[in-house]
């Protein structure tokens, strides 16, 4: 039996004051029947003006999936009585595709696999979430922001040049939404042939947004396809030169098996194929290197690796290595830090594992694992600096509080030097760790 949605409204408003939106999420849980009852009280712009609204436009991107997923289905349904921009956009590709398909009124079956398969596309995100989650009220600002003055139906009908107008600019976006998700669609399906036929001319945009949907053909087709899929619409599509290369990169490494290989593809398509490659790709190299080190990406980082030493001579891979190593160093990210001194060492370049330990002794807080780390691949704590006269710091120093022996004595049994700029004056300092450290090492 359908519960009456006033009746679901009754015990909401009784629990709601008392329960956070997880725990009202929950209620759905109770059966099928409920579940809808439910979300469509949490999802309609009717509520109270002083009640926040479980979907809007902050929060879209961070919504789960099958929330998002439940909310468009709840827009589309319900866009007769609470108007909505995605509905008003979507519902004519929506039309055409069935009509494509030669799907009749009566074949509910295939209507929903049709729907269930074009939902599978949008992915807006923050820039974008305005399209599916905004307040019934900003419909018609929401056309206008679109369309113009067009879009407003308070058009004066005596005016025969602007509705003729609105007229072509609405059919314009049907006709440009309903060809996007046509090859959307070839995309999830892996059709190949309809994409050679589709992007041979090489004028469209993959990287181009589509409004409707909140995405482009390319994150389509690195969420969705298959490798070949993705090679093909890389080779033959035109990208429009501000892509947000690290965000696609991320994409291409939540692929479920052929991460590497869709991230080995973008690095060479979006950054090794411009030209100038050796001065601009250089900068975009060490970015990504950067930003793969200090947020833990290591497909990504094993990637750009490759294609380094792969593509680029011997002093170039040299300096993105050391660049990275300070990368690491800062990031205090030890199991990259240990990748890339090994791939110094590989070159003999133990000078610029000097620099980095160096680099080490300059930070606040001194690591001694790091030191330690360093120390392993033959930087001395003792060593001048490469391009520095002065006598080094102590790596002692920083180690040399209470309860620190430990550390002191395996920087001491590694090789550092404790009269290094220390002498007798820090016993004077009361650095009673220091001291019962070396009187345990050298006894």
């Amino acid at each position: 039996m359908r519960l009456p949605l006033e009746l679901v409204r009754i015990i909401l408003a009784y629990v709601e004051s008392d329960s956070t939106r997880a725990e009202l999420l929950r209620f759905r849980l109770v059966s099928s029947t409920f579940d809808q009852e439910m979300l469509s009280f949490l999802f309609s712009n009717t509520k109270p003006v002083n009640e926040p609204r479980l979907i809007n436009g902050t929060f879209w991107a961070t919504t789960s999936s099958n929330l998002q997923q439940k909310h468009l289905r709840f827009i589309l349904k319900w866009n007769r009585v609470e108007p909505n921009l995605f509905a008003h956009l979507f519902l004519p590709v929506l039309e055409r595709r069935f009509a494509e398909l030669g799907i009749k009124d009566h074949e509910e079956i295939k209507k929903e696999e049709c729907l269930t398969e074009l939902l599978r596309i949008p992915m807006h995100d923050m820039s974008n979430a305005w399209v599916v989650a905004h307040k019934r009220e900003k419909f018609d600002s929401s056309m206008a922001r679109i369309f113009g003055d067009e879009g407003n139906e308070s058009l004066k009908e005596d005016d025969e040049d602007e509705p003729r107008s609105a007229i072509l600019s609405r059919k314009q976006q049907i006709e440009d939404d309903y060809h996007f998700a046509q090859t959307c669609c070839a995309i999830l399906n892996n059709d190949d042939d309809h994409l050679l036929r589709t992007l041979k001319n090489g004028t469209i945009e993959i990287s181009r947004p589509n409004l409707c949907f909140g995405t482009t053909l390319l994150k389509v087709a690195l969420k969705h396809s298959k490798i070949r899929t993705l090679r093909l619409v890389l080779e033959l599509g035109q990208l429009a030169g501000d892509e947000k290369v690290y965000e696609l990169l991320r994409m291409a490494m939540l692929r479920d098996q052929d991460n590497k290989e869709a991230i080995s593809l973008l690095i060479y398509v979006l950054i090794a194929s411009k030209d100038n490659w050796d001065l601009a790709p250089k900068d975009s190299i060490h970015f990504i290197f950067s930003k793969a080190i200090l947020e833990d990406h290591l497909p990504i980082f094993d990637c750009v690796l490759e294609w380094v030493h792969s593509n680029w001579h011997s002093e170039s891979v040299k300096w993105v290595l050391y660049q990275g190593s300070l990368e690491a160093l800062y990031a205090g990210n030890l199991v990259i830090l240990d990748r890339l001194c090994t791939e110094l060492t590989g070159l003999y370049e133990s000078r610029r594992i000097q620099h980095v330990l160096h680099a080490a002794l300059r930070l606040e807080q001194c690591d001694v694992t790091i030191l330690t780390l360093l120390m392993k691949y033959g930087a001395s704590i003792d060593e001048n600096h490469p391009e520095s006269k002065k006598r080094p710091p102590s790596p002692l120093r920083p180690t040399a509080e209470p309860g620190q022996e430990g550390q002191v004595e395996a920087l001491l049994r590694a090789g550092a030097n404790p009269r290094n700029r220390i002498r007798e004056t820090w016993a004077g300092r009361g650095c009673g760790a220091l001291m019962r450290a070396i009187n345990r090492v050298f006894r």
